[in-house]
């Protein structure tokens, strides 16, 4: 027996299938993008090279700012692409109305 997330993937159209794929890459890249912009910003700056503000450099936060706001919009308007391309699978129920 097939679980709900494989009919899922399977019962998707190619459009559907394109932008999951675009919306997993995507989710991926930037969940590695944040991690390296929350390194670099972890990282103090030395006295008089840039501006600091409690230790911290603002040119990390402003990297920082840039990919969360990134990763907010793009992965907003991918997951509602891929929820309006997903298929419905009927219940156990409806198919075997339907068979009858």
């Amino acid at each position: 027996m097939k679980t709900n997330l494989i009919r899922s993937i399977k019962a998707r159209s190619f459009l559907g299938q394109v932008f999951l794929a675009i919306f997993l890459a995507f989710n991926a890249f930037m969940a590695w993008a944040s991690y390296e912009a929350v390194a670099a910003f972890g990282n103090i700056a030395e006295a008089g090279s840039k501006p600091v503000v409690l230790g911290l450099d603002l040119g990390g936060l402003e990297s920082v700012a840039a990919v969360l706001a990134v990763w907010l919009v793009v992965g907003l308007l991918t997951g509602l692409l891929v929820h309006m391309t997903r298929a419905e699978i009927p219940t156990t129920n409806e198919r075997q109305g339907e068979q009858r």
